[in-house]
This record gives C-alpha cells, sequence and structure tokens, in this order.
C-alpha cells in the first residue's frame, strides 16, 4: 500500500497560482466528464517556480491519499489560470517506433519504480469537466510513502513524471490538438524512462537530508538498533455496521519481548474525507474512563477514506510509536473519527475473547464508539461487543524496552520553600463548563512551580473537575490535541459563591515555568456549568492579574463539556480563581538559561550567544527586514539560525533570505539575495519565539570583511508578528535605530512586509520602522 502525500506540477508561472486536485477511484477514462464522481483532495495556493522547475503543493494542504496494491487511482489538477505545462507524447512515440517499442497511448506506462506508475492521460482545454486532448503526459512528481516490506522505499519516495521538457499547455492548443507553438526546441532531451526512486536535489541542501526523529528513543544512539522484525496483523473487513470507532486491546504473545506500534489501518466504505484519532493507555480500554490522564493521543491525522473492500492507512508520519513490553503487556486503543463513517462487525459470540492473532501480538474484540467526542463510561458512549476492523503495523524488539511510562511534565525542585499565590477576581457576572486562560512568567522571575489552581463555583455540592496545560498560548489552539496534556482530574466539594473550591495537590501534576518555557495555557472544565467567570468587556487578552512571578491573562470560557468545538469556546470571559505556585531558587549553573533568553537555548560554550529583540509585537504582517551589524571590537560572528515571533500555533513556511550590506532599500529579488533557510514548522503561539532548527539554517558569517548583513524574514503568510518603533530612538543612531546590542552585534529596526512573495519594487508593500521581534543564535569568531 502507498499514501501519496503530494504533488509536484509544472507551471510557467512565477506568480501565486491556485491550484485544484480532485481524484477517483480507479481510472480517469470513464469519469472524464462526471464530475459527481470526484473527490476534492487539495486546495490551495502557491507560488509557481517558473519553467523547468517543480512547484510542490503544500502537504498540509493535502489529504493523504491511500492506494492498495493493484489498485489505481485518478487524478485531475486544475489551476484556474492557463499556467499548468504538460507534454506532448509525439516525439517519444516516433523514437519508441523506431526502437521498436510500444508505441504510447492514453493508459501507456510513462514512469515507474518497483513501487508505483504513472499513465499517459489527458490535457485539460476548455473548462471544468469538458475538453479533453489526449494523450498527454504529466510533468511533475509524485511524492509518497510505502507501507509493507515489500516496498522500494523505507520513508519518502518520489516518482517523477517528466523533467518538464518538451511541455505545451491548454492557451496554444487548437480544437484539432495540433503542435503547440511554444514547445521547448526539440534540441532539450527528453527525460530518460529508468528513473530513481529518489528525487534528485535541484540545489545543494542546506541541511542533513534525513529529518531528526520525532521522539527520543528508549536506547543511546550509539547501541545497535533492537529492533529485528516488522509485522502487520489484520483483522477483519466484513463491516455489518460501524459508527465513530472502536475501542480494544492488544496484548503482546506470552515469550515475546516487545513490540512498538507503529500505525493503524481503518476501515470505512466510504470515499470521502476523515479526520482520526487515536488514543492509548496502559491496560485495558474496556471500561476505562475518558478523558483521563491515562490515555495519551499517539495520532491525529486526515485522510481520504479508500472505500469499500479496502483497508485506509493511517500515515506512519503522523502516528508516535507506542510500546508493548513485558513490564505491560496489555494496551487499549481508542480509535475514532469525527464523522460516523467507521465500519466495525458485530460480534455474534458476545465475549471479548481474541479476534486475531500471530506470532507476536494479538488484537481483543472490543466495543464500538457511538459518538464524537468519546465520552469513556458514559451511558450510551459505546455500543458493546463490535470487532475492530482493520490492521495493526508493528516492529518486534530483540530485547525487551524499558518500563513504558506516560510522558511526564518538566517539574522544577526549589532548595528554598518560598511559596505563593496570586487571585484574579471573585465577582462573577457569568458561567458554564470551564476557562481558557494563559500564565506568564514576569519579567526577572527565575521561574515557578505551579503546584495547584483553585476556582470559583455557585454550588455547595460535589463536582467534578480537570486541569489541562500545554506549551504557550491555547487561545485559538485545538482542543483534544497532542500539544494538550491533563494535569489534574478530581472530584471536590463546591465551597459556593464568593469562595474559592481548592483542587487538592494530590490530584494535580505540578508543572514549571520557567525562562525555558516562559508561558503556559491552562484550561479549568467542570464536567457541569457550575463553574463561575466574568465578561470581560474591555474584549482584550490583556493582563488580568500580576505580582513579582506570574502574570495571569484574560482567555475565553467554555461553554460545553468536553470543549471540542469551535462554538464551545465564548470569548473575553476571565478566570476567577488562584493560582498556587512555589518559587525556584536563582542558581549558579553554568547551564541555566538567562531570563533574556526566552527561546529556551543554552549556549554550547563560552564563545556562543543569544541576542534578543522584543516580543512585545503589537502589529505584524508577512515579514520583516532588519540588518545585523557587527560590533567593532568584536573579531566577528556565524549566524547559525534565528528565532521569529507568531501568536499562532497552526503550521507555518518561513524562508529566511540574507545579503551582504543593508536590507533596506536593497532591490529584490535580486542576485545578491541568498536564501539560507525555508522550513515548515509549528508556531509557539502567544508569549513564545518560535525557533528555526539549526539543521534547517544555514550559517552566515558576519566579520571585518563584511560587517553588516541584511535578511528578510518572511513567512507565506500573514502571521509574523513585529512592533512600531520610533525612527533614531538611541542617541547617535541612525534612521533606522538599533534595538539590541551585546558585546559582538547590534540588530537594527527595520521595516515590515506586506506581502508574499516580497517584491520590493512594488508599491504600498513595506511597513516603515517596524522593529523585527526574534533572537539572534551565533557563535563568536576566534579572535
Amino acid at each position: 500500500t502507498l499514501v501519496l502525500k503530494t504533488l509536484d506540477i509544472h507551471t510557467d508561472s512565477l506568480d501565486e497560482v491556485d491550484v485544484e486536485v480532485y481524484m477517483v477511484v480507479g481510472s480517469y477514462s470513464p469519469h472524464s466528464y462526471d464530475a459527481a464522481a470526484w473527490s476534492l483532495i487539495c486546495k490551495t495556493r502557491v507560488r509557481g517556480e517558473g519553467y523547468f522547475a517543480r512547484t510542490r503543493l503544500p502537504e498540509e494542504d493535502f489529504a493523504k491519499v491511500a492506494i492498495p496494491g493493484g489498485e489505481t487511482r485518478g487524478f485531475y489538477i486544475s489551476l484556474r489560470s492557463p499556467s499548468l505545462r504538460y507534454s506532448e507524447v509525439e516525439a517519444v512515440g516516433a523514437r519508441r517506433r523506431l526502437q521498436g517499442e510500444e508505441e504510447l497511448k492514453v493508459g501507456s506506462v510513462w514512469s515507474e519504480t518497483r513501487d508505483i506508475s504513472v499513465h499517459v492521460g489527458a490535457g485539460l482545454a476548455l473548462s471544468e469537466w469538458s475538453g479533453l486532448y489526449e494523450p498527454r503526459v504529466l510533468n511533475g512528481a509524485l511524492v509518497y510513502a510505502c507501507i509493507g516490506e515489500q516496498c522500494e522505499v523505507e520513508d519518502d519516495g518520489v516518482i517523477i513524471s517528466t523533467s518538464a521538457n518538451n511541455t505545451s499547455s491548454l492557451p496554444s492548443e487548437e480544437p484539432t490538438g495540433g503542435q503547440a507553438s511554444n514547445s521547448i526546441p526539440p534540441s532539450i532531451p527528453l527525460p530518460p524512462t529508468a528513473l530513481p526512486s529518489r528525487l534528485p536535489s535541484r540545489s545543494p541542501s542546506i541541511s542533513p537530508s534525513r529529518s531528526p526523529t520525532r521522539r527520543p528513543t528508549a536506547y543511546p544512539t550509539s547501541k545497535p538498533s533492537h529492533r529485528r522484525d516488522t509485522g502487520m496483523l489484520a483483522t477483519t473487513r466484513e463491516g455489518g455496521s460501524g459508527a465513530f470507532g472502536n475501542v480494544f486491546d492488544v496484548k503482546i504473545v506470552d515469550g515475546i519481548p516487545g513490540v512498538e506500534i507503529t500505525s493503524f489501518d481503518i476501515y470505512t466504505d466510504r470515499v470521502v474525507h476523515l479526520e482520526v484519532e487515536v488514543w492509548s493507555l496502559a491496560g485495558s480500554a474496556l471500561g476505562a474512563q475518558f478523558p483521563d490522564p491515562r490515555w495519551e493521543m499517539v495520532c491525529k491525522t486526515k485522510v481520504m477514506g479508500v472505500g469499500a473492500d479496502n483497508f485506509t492507512p493511517l500515515p506512519p508520519d503522523d502516528f508516535v510509536p507506542v510500546q508493548i513490553s513485558s513490564q505491560v503487556p496489555v494496551r487499549g486503543f481508542l480509535v475514532v473519527a469525527t464523522s460516523p463513517d467507521i465500519r466495525y462487525t458485530p460480534d455474534s459470540a458476545k465475549d471479548y475473547g481474541v479476534l486475531s492473532s500471530d506470532d507476536y501480538i494479538l488484537v481483543r474484540k472490543g466495543d464500538g464508539v457511538s459518538s464524537y467526542p468519546y465520552r469513556g463510561t458514559v451511558p450510551g458512549a459505546t455500543t458493546a461487543h463490535r470487532q475492530y476492523n482493520g490492521r495493526v503495523h508493528y516492529t518486534v524488539m530483540a530485547v525487551p524496552p524499558p518500563p513504558a511510562q506516560l510522558p511526564s511534565l518538566p517539574m522544577i525542585t526549589s532548595p528554598v520553600d518560598l511559596k505563593g499565590s496570586l487571585e484574579t477576581l471573585r465577582d462573577a457576572n457569568s458561567g458554564a463548563y470551564g476557562c481558557l486562560f494563559d500564565v506568564a512568567l514576569t519579567d526577572g522571575s527565575t521561574g515557578v512551580t505551579i503546584e495547584s489552581l483553585d476556582f470559583l463555583t455557585d454550588v455547595k455540592r460535589k463536582v467534578k473537575v480537570e486541569v489541562w496545560t500545554r506549551k504557550g498560548s491555547g487561545l485559538g489552539v485545538d482542543f483534544p490535541d497532542p500539544s494538550w496534556a491533563m494535569i489534574g482530574k478530581a472530584e471536590v466539594m463546591g465551597a459556593g459563591d464568593n469562595a474559592f473550591t481548592q483542587i487538592p495537590e494530590t490530584d494535580f501534576n505540578a508543572v514549571a515555568l520557567s525562562p525555558r518555557v516562559p508561558l503556559r495555557s491552562f484550561i479549568v472544565m467542570l464536567f457541569t456549568p457550575s463553574i463561575r467567570y466574568t465578561i470581560d468587556d474591555a474584549e482584550q487578552y490583556g493582563v488580568l492579574s500580576s505580582d513579582d512571578h506570574i502574570s495571569i491573562f484574560k482567555g475565553d470560557g467554555i461553554t460545553s463539556y468536553p470543549g471540542t468545538k469551535k462554538s464551545s469556546f465564548a470569548k473575553h470571559r476571565t478566570f476567577n480563581g488562584r493560582i498556587n505556585y512555589k518559587v525556584s531558587a536563582p542558581t549558579t549553573d553554568s547551564t541555566l538559561i538567562s531570563p533574556e533568553d526566552a527561546t529556551g537555548v543554552a549556549p554550547t560554550s563560552s564563545t556562543d550567544g543569544v541576542l534578543s529583540t522584543m516580543k512585545t509585537g503589537g502589529s505584524g504582517s508577512f515579514g520583516n527586514l532588519f540588518d545585523l551589524r557587527k560590533h567593532p571590537r568584536s573579531p566577528g560572528i556565524i549566524v547559525e539560525s534565528l528565532d521569529f515571533y507568531t501568536d499562532v500555533t497552526k503550521k507555518i513556511t518561513v524562508e529566511v533570505w540574507t545579503t551582504e550590506g543593508s536590507a533596506i532599500g536593497a532591490l529584490y529579488p535580486d542576485a545578491r539575495w541568498e536564501m539560507i533557510s525555508k522550513v515548515t514548522l509549528a508556531g509557539a503561539g502567544k508569549g513564545v519565539f518560535t525557533s528555526i532548527p539549526a539543521s534547517q539554517f544555514k550559517s552566515v558569517e558576519i566579520s571585518d570583511s563584511v560587517t553588516t548583513r541584511g535578511f528578510l524574514v518572511i513567512l507565506t503568510t500573514p502571521d509574523l508578528r513585529y512592533s512600531p518603533h520610533e525612527k533614531g530612538e538611541h542617541p547617535g543612531d541612525d534612521e533606522y535605530g538599533i534595538i539590541a546590542h551585546d558585546s559582538n552585534i547590534a540588530v537594527t529596526s527595520g521595516d515590515g512586509v506586506g506581502s508574499y512573495p516580497y517584491r520590493s519594487k512594488k508599491r504600498g508593500i513595506l511597513t516603515k520602522f517596524r522593529a523585527w521581534n526574534g533572537a539572534v543564535h551565533y557563535k563568536v569568531l576566534p579572535g
């Protein structure tokens, strides 16, 4: 089975183009003029790379498509402008005839690896679902993941359809299908038919080609691998019934040291977009409460259902592996979709026995899930005796792994017993199920450990309360989501009006705020609409209450349990309660991060440095232009990475460009500019810098030969935050004043960039005097 992750296309445009991709089960031919048969799998806007270059469609905008072995999927790529390029095959067909090979026609194999093949298709001439010109060949590439032992690639594979040669496009087509007037001259060679399974780089990479692991391994990486074998265990795809998902158990066979579950396949009889979550806990899932701190979300993904008689794989890249060992031989799993499209099979035996097994693991029968979100032991949450339809992918461990542990949150142990508490309000004028709010370190604080929370309720009876947290701001972040962790769950007696209700420390997993993690978000939520909060008439997410150590921010109310939909949040509601904390004492440990280094990156040696500007925001758009200048007495530096500031937590794409000399007033695009980083990552959110990994950053030097370098940090979306800055604020400044400096470098104010891609000649694109919010990570040159 293959999972198509995205496509490369060929366009002659260097501007933004609107692209749609549709998919149909089987060949496209029977459905060429049947719009209802196709499913939209991608709708995006990308910047075209122009002639002789592949333009990649963002993976986050592309619904992954599973293609089981031996099956065919048809694809239709449509641009809103006539700038898609493809190849005619007449010249190639003539060459093949001379060589005695089969003539190319619609359906002929154009390009293939051992895993997948691309066939000759059609060009689209007039409008959607009409006017086909055949035969025509895709210019581009398919990026896919291979699932199964017989696959040619271990991670990502790329099959290249053509090399963007001998291209034509719809505007030059005549109704008779004549030759394109703008075809590439014959002197440019056609692409070879024997193709590598990897995508060759068009330019030298600036970082290692293999990405770092998403999860630390249980053993030092210097040791040899303990994995001995991989396996896959299928249950059934009989269906017969269905709803939102299944809860079931997986157990290792006696005598097996352990396995690592690497992914699941699910069964749906529909070809539709599915949003799927997988949760796991140590021990049996049957009868277990949910949500509960024992559960861990290990997968959240979007896939396109394959349809009847085929399993739909969940991408391994979106799955956090789960170990089952002799210490924890049974793990429960919840596989749940947000729509009732999961198929399962009623169990006529009505027992919870073994459903399927092999030499390593066994899958037990379980229950069906009747709704999303799953409600655990709530009556009606499950339908008893329903068999999971799907497959379990796993890796066998050759030696026993360490005992499985749920992830723990960082804690700070203070050598002094300096405790404090910070209250907000008790003047509640509204209420519902809960509150979402942020807590941050106050400037100058060395750190605190939050040991418990108090909240306000108007009842004097037992209430059930949960507390969740995540690093960074939680405003606008999905819930549930792997970034959230439950740190408290208790049943307490409500204290009633005007008195805070305490959550016992014994029912609360303490969490730290430190210069590494200076901001956390919290959700305090009851099972009933009995929590009280205050409506914020100012409608601003500012500071609600603060002391010398922490600040509590205004947030949102939660209007249902659990708060899993956007409609479940009432904006601008302030938490009524109290934060109980312990202050972290200062330390002389040389690895301690200074309060100025809010990025949480420790200097690795005495010659390493970090210079931060500010994270006050106040304005923002797509990007920032600014300069870095060498201090006259410094031997020079090597810039190894940058942090930037965004208030979002979604996936964003950032580019960093640099030029010798000042960026202010410099022509762009221009050959003097060099791209030194381009990466897609998740924004860290409000109050925290987002770091560009050093492995994805080409280091640059600022020294006596080049004392000033200009930088452009730009996102593809208007989510970069910067600050308005008065020109020449410091004595002796030029028009663009210095906003931060140390003994080695200075950061100057710059301009805000109002669009992507940046074009310096475009009027109105710059906003003058905007200060970059971020940090520079550098190494000092030997002096």
